[in-house]
């Protein structure tokens, strides 16, 4: 079997992409209440881009995975306009806002060098032979971050367990959210989060510095990504760790967080609304059925960015 070649990969993903793009831009269409409300949503989407020079247009096309992968530049007014909607969809509309979140997210993914952070692992005889990737092994061979299985709407799940943090480090976090969503299958592109409290000890909470920044990244960053957080078998001590740190959870964040106790009925019956038990580990629903041991080399090494371990 001859294998295609990278023109050919980034062609279906192109046509895959405009796809998305049409069924998504039709689907808000037939939501419009009137024509003028949707000559106002795309003069607001103009205006933003209009505003940003070429440079940045084209560090705004990749924070999408699939452009990062395959730049056509004639297609980047997709990816450009993608991310301009789902910003201003974010700020109820006001541009204003929107633009500066837009800002905010260019320069936050040059600082950080977040290309290259996700595409450390993309030669797989590489053997973590760059910084960036022991690094990132490093931190994410302890369990902490994983991305597997998907809702009944495809949204991607990350997983977070907080008793296997060694080190607190903003790294793994941005490299496990970026891959939560470049595996998302859903139309809206948005990921769930599942964070399991179980057996954690307070004395391995993150200081208050750290604890700001990565709420502060997952509310300006990632604004329009996160469809549900989930927090499971949460002790009666998480109200301490609530009281710290829920000041820097935006409201919109918040909305989105549901909080379930070490009781297995409520929590099953919650979970079970947005999740098959194929996708879910036995530890978070009893029914779950998704218990592969978690291999990191294969994860990092074997699997592409954009598919989540133990994947169908």
């Amino acid at each position: 079997m001859i294998s295609p070649s990278v023109g050919q990969m980034c062609e279906k993903d192109t046509k895959r992409n405009h796809e998305r793009t049409s069924d998504k831009c039709v689907a808000r269409e037939n939501n419009s209440t009137s024509h003028d409300m949707c000559g106002k949503e795309i003069t607001k989407v103009d205006n933003i881009v209009s505003r940003l020079n070429p440079e940045e247009q084209e560090s705004l096309a990749r924070s999408s995975y699939r452009y990062l992968k395959c730049p056509v530049p004639s297609e980047r007014d997709i990816f450009v306009r993608k991310a301009v909607r789902r910003c201003l969809e974010a700020k109820k509309g006001n541009v204003g806002k929107a633009f500066s979140s837009i800002q905010k997210l260019i320069k936050f993914r040059e600082d950080t060098k977040v290309s290259n952070m996700i595409t450390s692992f993309d030669d797989s005889s590489n053997e973590y032979s760059n910084d960036t990737a022991r690094i990132l092994k490093e931190h994410i061979s302890t369990k902490k971050f994983y991305v597997q299985g998907f809702d009944k709407e495809g949204r991607s799940t990350l997983y977070f367990i907080p008793r296997n943090v060694v080190d607190h480090d903003l790294g793994s976090a941005i490299y496990s959210i970026e891959r939560a969503i470049a595996c998302s299958r859903s139309s809206d592109e948005t990921v769930n989060c599942v964070v399991d409290f179980s057996d954690f000890p307070l004395s391995n909470s993150p200081s208050l510095e750290i604890g700001k920044q990565f709420l502060s990244t997952l509310r300006t960053i990632y604004v329009g990504h996160i469809h549900r957080i989930f927090l499971v078998n949460v002790p009666l001590s998480f109200s301490i760790l609530w009281n710290v740190f829920s000041p820097f959870v935006g409201r919109e964040t918040r909305d989105k967080i549901t909080i379930l106790k070490n009781n297995t009925g409520d929590k099953e019956k919650e979970i079970l609304h947005f999740y098959d038990a194929e996708e879910l580990p036995s530890w978070c629903v009893n029914v779950g059925k998704k218990n592969r041991s978690f291999d990191v080399d294969e994860y990092l090494l074997l699997l592409p960015f954009d598919v989540a371990f133990d994947s169908d």
